[in-house]
C-alpha cells in the first residue's frame, strides 16, 4: 500500500506551485488578447494548466483509490466515476459529479 502522507506532499507540492502561479496572474488585473500575446504570460498560464493537470491526476490516480484501499474497498480496474461515486456514497466528497 503506498503511503498515503507521500501522496499527500506531492498534491501539496502541486497546490503550492498553483498558487504562486495564480498570485502571479491576479497581479495582471485583467485576461485580455494582450496576455496572450506575450510568451512570458503565456508561459505562465501554461504553468497553470500543467500543474493544475498534475494535481488533478494524482487525486484520481492515487488519492481517491488510496483512500478506498484504506478503508477495505476494491478500486482497481474501477472506471473512475465508479470511484468516485463511492467515494460520495462514503461522503468523502461532496458530489461527484462537481
Amino acid at each position: 500500500m503506498k503511503d498515503i502522507k507521500l501522496v499527500l506532499q506531492e498534491i501539496d507540492k502541486h497546490k503550492e506551485r498553483l498558487k504562486y502561479v495564480v498570485d502571479k496572474i491576479k497581479s495582471w488585473h485583467e485576461l485580455n488578447t494582450e496576455v496572450l500575446n506575450d510568451p512570458e504570460k503565456v508561459e505562465t498560464i501554461d504553468a497553470f494548466l500543467f500543474r493544475f493537470s498534475k494535481m488533478q491526476d494524482t487525486m484520481g490516480e492515487k488519492l481517491f483509490p488510496l483512500i478506498l484501499e484504506i478503508l477495505g474497498e476494491e478500486s482497481r480496474n474501477k472506471p473512475f466515476i465508479d470511484i468516485l461515486n463511492r467515494l460520495e456514497q462514503l461522503e468523502i466528497l461532496p458530489s461527484a459529479n462537481k
